[in-house]
């Protein structure tokens, strides 16, 4: 997993936006991530750049890097042990706080965990404010 830091928000030259009628969407156009290559490449928007952010998020630790404040980020490592019907349903309610502290996103809706050994896989709905939808994936190793 590569150790992205902090990347700022892009918004157009000063004269392209009228200060008094901007809208979200300049908020989410901001530099893409190849998370495979631990690389910025390009730039994206709407649907994609809030699958990037929720995605940044739960790969961020939380409270662990004073850039992004104390609540920023997602923490699981307490839950290494626990009952794993206790630990999916801690997860889901983390992954809600967190998620929903960000404005862009709308909703979450089902989710669902499978469990595969050591490792716990995660999937579950993501709704903008847009109303469109994605579907984000991905697991935890080691819970049990």
């Amino acid at each position: 997993m590569a150790n992205i830091g902090f990347l700022p928000r892009v918004l157009p030259d000063e004269g392209e936006i009228d200060m008094e009628d901007t809208d979200s969407a300049y908020a989410s156009r901001t530099y893409g991530l190849d998370w495979e290559a631990g690389r910025i490449k390009g730039f994206v928007d709407g649907l994609d750049s809030l699958c990037q952010a929720v995605n940044k998020m739960i790969r961020t630790a939380a409270g662990v890097y004073p850039i992004y404040g104390e609540t920023y980020g997602f923490f699981y490592q307490d839950l290494i042990g626990v009952d794993m019907d206790i630990a999916k349903s801690e997860i889901r309610r983390r992954l809600e706080a967190s998620l929903l502290a960000d404005n862009r996103v709308a909703g979450l809706a089902d989710f669902q965990f499978t469990e595969e050994s050591s490792v716990l896989r995660i999937s579950f709905n993501v709704r903008g404010e847009t109303g469109e939808e994605a579907v984000i994936e991905g697991r935890i190793e080691g819970l049990s």
